[in-house]
């Protein structure tokens, strides 16, 4: 059985015939002519993105047909039943009244950090994409539904590859990994340690963004005065420095200290 994130849903939502382009051990990334999705094993985290089976996606390769029908997905040498899929979706934690962002925010250059950050270092998905994927998702967090159309024009336009442009436009449209979301709704540490863990590079990038945009877009006007407190911007480049300065130190690292208060949940904003 499939467990379907929201982009993989919609990929698989068009009829027709795809490939192969990425094959991993855990993880099968997929173009088809509804876009890209990516074949993962159970132990890939739910995304907006992925297709979780308990099929062996590393029997696929680089160059194997895909094919999709209304009710089937037939994958290399493996065939899934759409009809039985469950769909996995990211909850986002109630920041305000729908659609009110407030002042909140007002200081941050997302469009700047996007040409800054946008394709810059090393990863399948490049770090700077994964810091601007936090950045984004933070910035939907607190414009709601009416900051989507922007943030995912943004995002779309990133120089980068497919793969990672399709991530950033999913994290503009309020969905990111499940470690992703279990911190936002709780602000536990904990969580935060799970996404910096995933991948090479890519969890500690994602991590950066998500304090980065976490602390600016708390604060209701940025004013740019030498020991104010205000997070440093992400940098990012051909040379990936690996990790963002924040003045204010990750929750991760933050030994002994509660973590700050987390908005309510009290329902679907995403």
């Amino acid at each position: 059985m499939l467990e379907l994130g929201l982009g993989a849903r919609e990929a698989l939502s068009v009829p027709g015939t795809g490939t192969v382009i990425g094959a991993y051990t855990k993880a099968a990334y997929v173009r088809v002519p509804g876009g890209l999705f990516a074949l993962t094993t159970r132990d890939v985290a739910s995304g907006p993105l992925h297709a979780r089976t308990d099929l062996p996606v590393a029997r696929l390769g680089v160059g194997d047909r895909v094919v999709v029908t209304p009710r089937l997905l037939q994958a290399g040498p493996l065939l899934f039943d759409l009809r039985a899929a469950t769909v996995w979706r990211g909850r986002l934690p109630q920041v305000g009244p729908p659609g009110h962002a407030g002042t909140a925010g007002r200081g941050v250059d997302v469009p700047g950090l996007a040409r800054r950050l946008g394709g810059a270092g090393p990863g399948l998905t490049p770090a700077g994409d994964d810091a601007l994927a936090g950045v984004l998702l933070v910035a939907r967090l607190h414009g709601g539904q009416p900051a989507e159309e922007g943030l995912v024009g943004i995002a779309a336009a990133v120089p980068t590859n497919d793969i990672s442009r399709a991530f950033l436009v999913w994290a503009a449209r309020g969905q990111s990994t499940e470690p992703v979301h279990q911190f936002l709704l709780t602000g536990d540490p904990h969580h935060l340690g799970t996404v910096r863990a995933m991948g090479h590079t890519s969890g500690a990038a994602l991590a950066d963004g998500l304090m980065y945009a976490l602390h600016a877009f708390a604060r209701p006007v940025q004013q740019d005065v030498a020991g104010c407190g205000v997070p440093a911007e992400p940098r990012g480049g051909p040379a990936w420095p690996g990790r963002f300065s924040l003045s204010a130190p990750p929750l991760s690292a933050r030994a002994g200290s509660p973590p700050p208060p987390q908005p309510t949940t009290t329902g679907w904003s995403g």
